[in-house]
């Protein structure tokens, strides 16, 4: 999760420095947490990180479906929604986790509330997705605060 913060960093910030605000009324910035199941789920082990891992429904009590992907499992031809079996097929040493919603929803708010701090119209669409309005605000500022808040907040999660 740690590299994930840096990685919205260094996608977003050079976005809102980008944006020429003499023309523009409202700036709503769509923020997506890649691969965000299987990075709290890498969080959560750390003996997962670097591998293949895919949270999946369940094979034994039905087919199951890929949720969600590592960087690693993408590379190999992993997609979202793929059977169990033939993401098994596109990665053999594939590692299947099953989804572990409460922690993700610890993680999804914990990011929320870093979005809060640059701007109290933040709107949510599930647990990886939202809106943010950030209208009016300096993008020299906003880069600066972010690049801040976000390596320290990486620091402290566990």
């Amino acid at each position: 999760m740690k590299s994930d913060y840096i990685k919205i960093l260094y996608e977003v910030a050079p976005f809102v420095k980008s944006l020429k605000r003499k023309n523009m009324e409202r700036v709503i910035l769509h923020i997506v947490l890649n691969c965000f199941y299987a990075s709290a789920e890498m969080m959560l082990n750390p003996a997962l990180r670097g591998k293949a891992v895919v949270v999946c429904g369940s094979t034994q009590s039905r087919h199951g479906i890929v949720l969600a992907k590592s960087e690693l499992a993408k590379k190999r031809g992993v997609k979202t929604g793929m059977v169990n079996w033939e993401a098994s097929q596109c990665c053999p040493d594939i590692i299947m986790v099953p989804p572990q919603y409460d922690e993700y929803l610890k993680y999804s708010k914990l990011t929320r509330t870093i979005y809060e701090r640059y701007t109290d119209q933040v709107e949510g669409y599930g647990m990886d997705e939202c809106w943010c309005d950030v209208s009016g605000r300096s993008p020299e500022k906003q880069d600066s605060s972010l690049r801040q808040t976000t390596a320290g907040q990486a620091k402290s999660v566990p």
